[in-house]
């Protein structure tokens, strides 16, 4: 009994035993598998179809998933970071801002006998006088009254040392000031003026702020309390520009502003 007979599968026992009456693949050159019957081919298919090379690789669902699911972490990742680096670039430019304001007021001491720029009024209406009309004048920058954006809302927003990059205030058709003046340096009456000679600690005291409001000159409660990291920068009357986190200016218990910092003051000595 030839050895397929035994307890073996029909596929296994062809496995073993060959018709060597009918010519094998491969057995003659240029041989085809015509000869092969359609059993015979089912059972030399291979397992796995290889692709042949250089043919398009599809890529199945999981793998598309996957891809998407590591760009969408890279996207939350990412997008913080810039928002922060933004952040900051605006913070840095506002106290560039600020800074060139302190030049402007330290020219005007030193060509004006040492006395600090009148305050000029809260709306800015006043054309003759104020910070807003002395301190363009000595770095040469156009007035505040030059100005088409301080009235009319609906025009661009330009790159100038007028606006901080970070606060989205407009003009409510009549004024728009980002940067405030402390009115407490000079005192009461929009045409007093102090010697800057006369200041003790001008490094301590606030000259200009950033604006939480529209108005050219305030006090300590005008301050905004969350444009630049939860904070504000100011301009000091010693020329130099620092970022303050609110909670150092502003009590929030309170809803005012603090003047008992010793580091950050609001009135003269």
């Amino acid at each position: 009994m030839p050895p397929c007979f035994s307890a073996v599968t029909p596929a296994e026992c062809y496995g073993r035993t060959r018709d060597f009456s009918r010519p094998q693949l491969g057995a003659f050159p240029n041989q085809s598998d015509n000869f092969l019957t359609f059993h015979e081919k089912s059972h030399l298919a291979p397992l796995v179809k290889i692709p042949a090379p250089g043919s398009p690789q599809a890529i199945t669902l999981i793998e598309l998933l996957v891809v998407v699911a590591l760009l969408a972490l890279l996207f939350a990742l990412t997008v913080p970071a810039l928002n922060t680096a933004v952040g900051v670039a605006k913070k840095v430019e506002c106290l560039n801002h600020l800074k060139q304001w302190g030049i402007a007021t330290q020219l005007y001491a030193l060509n004006n006998d040492d006395f600090l720029p009148q305050d000029g009024s809260p709306n800015g209406i006043t054309i003759e006088a104020g910070w807003y009309v002395s301190l363009p004048k000595e770095i040469g920058i156009p007035t505040y009254h030059e100005l088409p954006w301080r009235t009319n809302p609906a025009i661009k927003i330009p790159k100038t040392i007028w606006l901080c990059p970070a606060n989205k205030r407009r003009s409510n058709g009549i004024n728009l000031f980002h940067y405030c003046l402390n009115r407490l340096v000079n005192g009461s009456g929009t045409g007093n003026q102090v010697k800057l000679s006369s200041i003790s600690a001008p490094h301590t005291l606030v000259w200009l702020f950033d604006n939480g409001k529209r108005a050219a000159v305030a006090q300590e409660n005008n301050v905004h309390t969350n444009l630049h990291s939860n904070g504000a920068n100011f301009l000091f009357l010693d020329g130099h520009a620092s970022h303050f986190v609110n909670r150092h200016y502003w009590d929030f218990s309170k809803n005012r502003g603090i003047i008992d910092n010793a580091t950050l003051r609001w009135q003269r000595k």
